[in-house]
């Protein structure tokens, strides 16, 4: 579970700063099709709902929200940002064998 959830922090973090590395925004918060700003900042936007492991992030929406902020502050790897691509382009799930197998066998 740890491996999975350290792959989905890695992903939030990818999505929340994509519009940043394409150079769109200077910063997440400047990006209206984002839920960072909620995340974050606790913002109300209207179509995000916290997903049960972000609500797992803190026992506080402050603490939540700053724990994100750290997470979205931390600088991924190469490697991390060329799994994620990888999977995006391929449509191939992201993570561990052990947990492709896992999806796979909910499809089935």
């Amino acid at each position: 579970m740890e491996q999975y959830y350290q792959c989905l922090l890695n992903c939030l973090q990818y999505t929340a700063l994509n519009p940043v590395r394409t150079d769109r925004v200077k910063d997440p918060d400047d990006y209206t099709s984002s839920s960072y700003k909620s995340q974050a900042f606790g913002k109300n936007i209207g179509m995000w709902t916290p997903h049960r492991l972000y609500l797992g992030l803190g026992s506080t929406h402050k603490s939540r929200q700053n724990f994100y902020r750290g997470i979205i502050n931390k600088a991924l790897t190469i490697q991390a940002i060329a799994k994620i691509r990888h999977s995006a382009n391929t449509g191939l799930v992201l993570d561990t064998e052990q947990f492709r197998d896992q999806v796979d066998s909910m499809r089935s």
